[in-house]
């Protein structure tokens, strides 16, 4: 059995794009679900031959999800492969007894496959079904981990005020929906609040407006990004919307800014003449003038 149409269930947009983007450019039939319960209607209705699950997902989880995929009589040879974050040995035997084959990494995490367990494999499928799949999560964990050339998934693109900023998909973290935002008294003008996203707690800045630019409206294109996540932060950054992914080999380098910081010295122009500039969020997080939020 060859594998030609993949299911992905993810709430995270970001990660659904990734993916997305990643798997149709190499010829795969793509089907997105944004919750479990929504993966496992399609997952019925399209029958698709291979799922690549999220686990930390609101109401059903990915884990309970593949469980009642593996449990239904339609969809039980489905083979599911769970991307998570989580690399203990608890979770990959976890999600073995939930009847997941292999939990590589997050694609925007970029990490390498975790619990590539082939017995599970050996145990469950056909040969030609076992080798095709093994393949697939060989070359899924290698694209995703980077060990592949640079291609247009490597760059993310979002908009700030009037700027464009691209951003390595390692360090741009999940970008989630604009939340509500708890004011804190006594900071910078720019600093937007405090965000509630899933029980962590993260600290926001209006990129545009410590850039001393407009004040990035709040509405339902405005996006969170949470860039802290990779590096032990928990700071996010408030833009006006996201792009999409942007391939480095598409754009003309040019000359950064007298007075850009460390952390933009990275400039290049588009085919259509805009200018974007690369954020290098190691450095960002460690400029002082970004840490320090008390007015």
């Amino acid at each position: 059995m060859s594998i030609t149409k993949i299911l992905i269930v993810d709430d995270s947009p970001t990660e659904r794009h990734v993916l997305t983007s990643l798997l149709t450019r190499n010829g795969y039939q793509v089907i997105a679900a944004q919750s479990g319960e929504e993966g496992i209607a399609k997952a019925k209705s399209e029958l698709p031959d291979l799922i690549l699950m999220d686990v930390v997902m609101p109401g059903l989880n990915g884990y309970q999800a593949t469980r009642t995929l593996t449990r239904d009589p339609a969809t039980k040879n489905i083979p599911v492969i769970v991307c998570t974050t989580k690399g203990q040995e608890t979770d990959k035997i976890w999600g073995l007894r939930q009847g997941c084959p292999g939990l590589p990494g997050q694609a925007s995490q970029r990490p390498g496959v975790a619990g590539q367990d082939r017995s599970a494999l050996d145990g469950s499928q056909g040969m030609s079904k076992k080798i095709r799949l093994h393949e697939f999560q060989s070359y899924l964990a290698a694209r995703l981990a980077g060990t592949s050339s640079q291609s247009a998934a490597g760059l993310l693109g979002v908009q700030a005020g009037p700027d464009y900023w691209l951003l390595d998909l390692a360090d741009s973290g999940e970008i989630v929906p604009l939340t509500p935002l708890a004011e804190v008294p006594l900071t910078k003008p720019w600093f937007a609040g405090i965000a509630n996203i899933r029980g962590n707690l993260h600290s926001v800045v209006d990129l545009s407006a410590f850039l001393g630019k407009e004040v990035t409206p709040r509405n339902t294109s405005s996006r969170l990004l949470l860039i802290g996540t990779r590096h032990g932060s928990n700071a996010a950054l408030l833009v006006n919307r996201m792009i999409g992914l942007r391939n480095v080999e598409a754009l003309n380098p040019e000359t950064a800014a007298p007075a850009a910081p460390a952390w933009a010295a990275e400039a290049y122009t588009d085919n259509e003449g805009r200018r974007w500039s690369k954020l290098k969020v190691r450095e960002l997080l460690a400029d002082e003038a970004f840490m320090d939020i008390g007015a």
